[in-house]
Order: structure tokens, then C-alpha cells, then sequence
């Protein structure tokens, strides 16, 4: 056993994360409860704890509850259960999603039912369902997509209320702790259900596969192939449209210069959908090589 010495138990959190583990195996999820103090020093200093773990490369949870979210939760039978996912697409939304999913791999919610949360902020309800649906298709996680025009805290409670479970972002900022749609996370939290913040702490690639793909079938691979081909032309044609929102925004903020931080904002999306168009191509090229050796072995 190894004992860590610290004067305020938080403050040994980046000790006690980099030296947990068995062996070569080390944690890469720190998983916290939500404070009940909302004093503004407490959630300062507790947000600083959270970046400091996630800083060292480790996904963050944070569980908000209470006994009678807790109670209530528990006593909903496993066939009405249900797993709302508040959608937001990047590293903390995939990871959020993967975590509802491999929920449905217990015994405890194996019946429960994943429902994708979207905002149509900047495409179309159709758009929003057709780009998630497609997600979710080559992920193979049977989910529902509901998609919202408006991304407020009355519309994401009512959405939630009858929900099991919520799975959301958390955005980790030097003044502030933002949830999906960039909401005061405390304030949303108060009109949700049990929920978990999730905050990733590295890069997560959803549609990662096996190393080798030998165990699929000709058939299996040609329709990778058509999937990732749908991939990468609809993340090319969204990086396209951000990129041209960039230029009007940028534009804008010569005369505005308060919309800087939008401008940022923007800025990360487009580098984040940049790196996913050339994944994409790389699993493009992936797919029609694995064609290629499944054809020359038979």
C-alpha cells in the first residue's frame, strides 16, 4: 500500500492520480461528487481541482445528485429505464455517449433506452438527425435522436424530466463551469435528474476500431467502406460551413472586438472537425486497403 500525505485532501489529487494503478495499468477516469456548497471560492477552488486531474491527461466525472434523485433512480424498474445523452460534438460529448452505451452492458441497465440530445443552432433539425443518425450507425449504438431548436435551461429540463440518467459535458473555464450549450452548469443541473458531467481529458476517437480487421466479412467491409465514406464527406462539408461562418465572424469582430472569445470558440470547432475530416480519410484509406486483402485472399 502507498500512503500520500497532503494537508487538504484535494490538494493531493495530482499525486494521487499520477500514482494509482496495478502494474503498467493506471487510471484514466477520476470520477467526483458534485459540491453542495455553491460559495464562490468553494466552486472556485473545487473547478481548479478538476483541471488540474484533467490536465494530466485523465477524464473527469462529476455525479450530481441527491437522495431523492438518487431513490428515484434506483427504484425505476430496468425496463423503464431510460439514458438521455446531452449531445455536444466533441471529445467530452463522444466520451459521454460511449459511457451511456457501455451503461447498457450491466446487468442493472441492459433494457434502458439511449436517447441522443441535440441543438440545431447552426443546421437544420434534419441535418442535426441525419449527422447523428449516421453516427451512431457506424458507432453501432442503438440510440434515439431528439433534436431541440432552442438549447435553454427550461427546454433541457423539461426534454430530461422523465429521464433515468443524464449524461452531459462539462467545459472546465477560469471563471466559470459550463455545461452543454455553454449553460451555468450549476444552474442546469438544478432542473435535471441524476446527472454526470463528463470533461475528457485527451483526444477520444468514438468509431476506433480493432488493429486488425480479418474477423469481418467482404460484405462487412464494403459497407465500413460506404459508412466512411458518408463520414468523411459529411465532416468535410461541415468544416467547409464552419470555416466560411470563421471568415464572417472574424470579419465582424474587427469592428466588435467583444466578440473575441466567439471568434476563439469557432476557431477550436474548426481545428477539432479539421483533425476528424483527416481521420475520416485515413479510415477511407483503411477500409479500401482491408477490401483490397480480403479480396486478394480469396
Amino acid at each position: 500500500p502507498r500512503v500520500i500525505l497532503a494537508p487538504e485532501g484535494l490538494g493531493a489529487l495530482p499525486v494521487l492520480v499520477q500514482s494509482f494503478g496495478l502494474g503498467g495499468i493506471q487510471a484514466n477516469t477520476a470520477l467526483f461528487g458534485w459540491p453542495e456548497d455553491r460559495d464562490r471560492a468553494e466552486k472556485s477552488g473545487f473547478r481548479k481541482r478538476l483541471r488540474d486531474v484533467r490536465r494530466l491527461g485523465l477524464n473527469v466525472v462529476v455525479v450530481s445528485s441527491d437522495e431523492q434523485r438518487w431513490e428515484k433512480a434506483l427504484s425505476t424498474p430496468r425496463d423503464q429505464r431510460s439514458i438521455d445523452v446531452l449531445w455536444n460534438d466533441n471529445d467530452s460529448g463522444r466520451l459521454a455517449l460511449l459511457s451511456a452505451y457501455l451503461f447498457t452492458r450491466t446487468d442493472d441497465w441492459s433494457r434502458a433506452r439511449i436517447r441522443v440530445v441535440a441543438t440545431t443552432e447552426h443546421n437544420s433539425v434534419e441535418d442535426v438527425e441525419a449527422d447523428l443518425a449516421q453516427l451512431l450507425l457506424e458507432a453501432r449504438i442503438p440510440a434515439d435522436v431528439v433534436a431541440l431548436p432552442t438549447a435553454d435551461r427550461g427546454a433541457l429540463g423539461a426534454t430530461c424530466r422523465d429521464t433515468t440518467l443524464v449524461l452531459g459535458t462539462m467545459r472546465l473555464r477560469e471563471e466559470s463551469t459550463l455545461g452543454p450549450a455553454d449553460l451555468d452548469l450549476y444552474d442546469l443541473l438544478e432542473v435535471l435528474p441524476l446527472t454526470a458531467a463528463v470533461s475528457a481529458g485527451e483526444e477520444f476517437d468514438l468509431l476506433a476500431g480493432p488493429e486488425s480487421g480479418r474477423h469481418f466479412t467482404l460484405v462487412e467491409a464494403e459497407r465500413s467502406l460506404d459508412a466512411a465514406r458518408e463520414r468523411h464527406g459529411a465532416l468535410q462539408k461541415r468544416s467547409e460551413k464552419v470555416a466560411a461562418e470563421l471568415i464572417q465572424l472574424q470579419e465582424a469582430a474587427k469592428v466588435n472586438p467583444s466578440i473575441a472569445d466567439k471568434v476563439a470558440e469557432l476557431e477550436e470547432t474548426l481545428n477539432d472537425l479539421r483533425r476528424r475530416v483527416l481521420k475520416a480519410e485515413a479510415r477511407v484509406k483503411a477500409a479500401q486497403l482491408e477490401i483490397a486483402e480480403i479480396s486478394s485472399e480469396g
